[in-house]
């Protein structure tokens, strides 16, 4: 069909003033692939009486999608008027991700990255890392994450009473799911923070935030958990999660604890990372 029109327009005598009589010209331009000569006397003894002529004096050729490829040419013929476009009449895309310029928001993606229907790296998990360079792909909604995705958030914080490393009974109920989230993930290694208020001595305070973190450690081994993904530390009183003064007592509940972390850039959970 454009083979037709083609020859319909070098009937009418459109296309004589890009022709190669109009070659030796020196007046001409390069646009969208097509070489426009302005070549006024050849053309006005071509135009159809009545017909539409640029400002050269050469017969219109029609462009529907005013995107400056001809109709006879264009093979993206519905093409905005405001996109960029090769000479086929079809919009540019730049970095090659699959979204044209004029739709894309991010335009320099690296090649090979996956995007969105707008141009833009994926970002599954929605932590503000893309998910080529997301370690921790499956991340909580609203959890804090390093750069390269993975939570720096403890994954439960287990509470003790005054003085004791022994576990109550809802805090053994936390652990069980944290258990089954890490036996699921055996490259998964977790690091175990004891701490204590401020109510004894420097060296005791060492000592219980020890013991705490030992009690966990210990069930979690009890419900299955490779002793080889465990590590352990106790802090003592010297990272209270809240202002940790004896003359508070309303705040010292916050800073007996143990924190467990999962260690940030070595694993990428499978199932939920909620623990409470």
């Amino acid at each position: 069909m454009k083979l037709k029109a083609v020859a319909t327009l070098l009937a009418m005598g459109g296309l004589l003033c890009a022709g190669s009589s109009a070659m030796a010209h020196d007046s001409s331009s390069w646009h969208h692939g097509h070489y426009w000569h302005h070549d006024t006397s050849s053309c006005k003894a071509t135009v159809v009486p009545g017909a539409p002529v640029d400002r050269y004096g050469c017969p219109v050729i029609p462009d529907a999608d005013g995107d400056g490829v001809a109709d006879v040419w264009d093979m993206c013929p519905d093409t905005p008027a405001t996109a960029k476009v090769d000479m086929h009449g079809c919009p540019i895309d730049s970095d090659r991700d699959g979204v044209p310029d004029y739709k894309d928001d991010c335009p320099n993606t690296a090649p090979g990255v996956a995007v969105n229907a707008f141009g833009c790296p994926l970002d599954t998990d929605e932590d503000g890392v893309i998910n080529g360079a997301d370690k921790c792909d499956n991340s909580a909604r609203g959890d804090k994450v390093s750069s390269t995705g993975c939570s720096v958030a403890p994954k439960a914080v287990i509470k003790f009473a005054l003085g004791s490393a022994g576990l109550s009974a809802s805090e053994r109920k936390v652990l069980n799911e944290l258990a089954k989230t890490i036996k699921a993930n055996p490259g998964v290694r977790v690091d175990i923070q004891g701490h204590a208020d401020e109510s004894g001595s420097a060296a005791s305070n060492v000592s219980l935030s020890m013991k705490r973190a030992k009690e966990v450690r210990a069930y979690l081994k009890g419900q299955g958990v490779k002793d080889a993904q465990l590590t352990k530390v106790g802090y003592g009183a010297t990272r209270p999660a809240a202002y940790n003064l004896t003359s508070d007592k309303r705040r010292q509940p916050e800073n007996r604890r143990v924190e467990i972390y999962f260690l940030s850039d070595s694993y990428s959970i499978r199932e939920s990372d909620s623990t409470r």
